[in-house]
C-alpha cells in the first residue's frame, strides 16, 4: 500500500494499521466472491453494491458505494449478515 510501511505498523499507528487490515479483509472477500462467480472472473465493486442493495432495499435501506455515510453505523452490514444467516445478529 502506498504511503504505509512496516515502521508505521510497528509504531502502532492505528489508522494505517486499520487501513492494512481492511485491505486484507477486502482482498480475502473478493477472492471468495471470484471463486463463486460463474466464469471465475473478478466481481466488480458495482456488482457487489448492486447485490447488497437487492438485500437492503426491501428493508428500507440502500447504499451508494463503499464510502456511503450509511455504512458508518453498521446497520447495512448487519442486515446483510442477518439475511445470509438468520439469528447471527
Amino acid at each position: 500500500m502506498v504511503g504505509i510501511n512496516g515502521k508505521d505498523l510497528n509504531d502502532g499507528n492505528k489508522t494505517l494499521t486499520l487501513a492494512v487490515v481492511w485491505q486484507m479483509m477486502r482482498a480475502y472477500v473478493l477472492s471468495i466472491l471470484t471463486k463463486l462467480s460463474k466464469d471465475g472472473s473478478r466481481i466488480s465493486d458495482n456488482e457487489i453494491i448492486q447485490w447488497a442493495n437487492e438485500i437492503l432495499t426491501p428493508k428500507g435501506l440502500q447504499i451508494s458505494g463503499w464510502k456511503d455515510d450509511k455504512i458508518k453505523n453498521s446497520k447495512p452490514i448487519a442486515e446483510i449478515i442477518e439475511s445470509i444467516r438468520q439469528g447471527t445478529i
